[in-house]
């Protein structure tokens, strides 16, 4: 079968500016072209400044034509 549905669990850094550091790929069934993608998604992301670092996961799904 051909699969082209692919999701990666990414884990990051939020820093105090809201800036996210220190991504990645905490398991994942994607190729690595794909995961390069998901980290640097995730490493465009801008959260709400808070006080202290705070460490974030999250999915990323993605299809491929």
């Amino acid at each position: 079968p051909n699969k082209n549905s692919y999701s990666v669990d990414v884990e990051f850094t939020v820093g105090r500016d809201g800036r996210t550091t220190d991504a990645k790929v905490i398991e994942t069934d994607a190729p690595k072209q794909l995961q390069k993608e998901a980290l640097d998604e995730v490493n465009r992301y801008r959260a709400e400044p808070s006080a202290e670092p705070t460490r974030g996961r999250r999915r990323i799904e993605m299809t491929i034509d």
